[in-house]
């Protein structure tokens, strides 16, 4: 319900417009909005707030841009608002042993920032850009950006339906 209160006052969208979706294996429940603009930059947005499996009380809180969001999707704008995230979140104390920036971990997806605070919370920023694909123009190509922003409660212990085949059960 206070979840629902901040979405209310922080976005001012009514409880019909959020979404409620529980993960098929996880069986966490998540509410789902999506924000126009919730940034000056980076475009529309979508945020989902995700409640433990045991708990139900809120572990994560995800930030979506780019691609997946919207149709029209401004890559550039999308790139601008990862540095920005990025810069930001290089000022602030995060413990030494954790903290990442600029980690290229495939062709197409990038750790932008990872770090623990002092309560071991953890922010973690990923920019993926899809490759060129035939036919289409490098601006066509960055256009297919997603950046996902996260906000982990206790990445160390998810409260997740852990389900698991013993050794002699097979």
């Amino acid at each position: 319900k206070s979840v629902y209160r901040a979405i209310a006052k922080d976005f001012k969208l009514a409880k019909g417009k959020v979404k409620k979706n529980v993960h098929p294996s996880e069986k966490t429940i998540a509410l789902e909005i999506t924000v126009p603009d919730l940034f000056e930059t980076g475009g529309t947005a979508k945020i989902g707030y995700v409640f433990g499996y045991k708990s139900k009380k809120l572990r994560i809180v995800n930030i979506v841009w780019g691609k997946g969001v919207t149709e029209n999707v401004d890559g550039k704008d999308v790139i601008d608002m990862a540095n920005l995230l990025r810069t930001h979140f290089l000022k602030k104390r995060y413990k030494e042993k954790s903290l990442v920036a600029n980690a290229q971990l495939s062709d197409t997806s990038t750790l932008i920032f990872r770090g623990r605070d002092k309560s071991d919370r953890m922010i973690l920023l990923m920019l993926t850009i899809q490759g060129k694909q035939e036919g289409q123009t490098k601006e066509q190509a960055i256009n297919n950006t997603t950046l996902l922003l996260s906000y982990i409660f206790n990445p160390d212990k998810p409260d997740i339906r852990n389900i698991s085949i013993k050794d002699d059960e097979f």
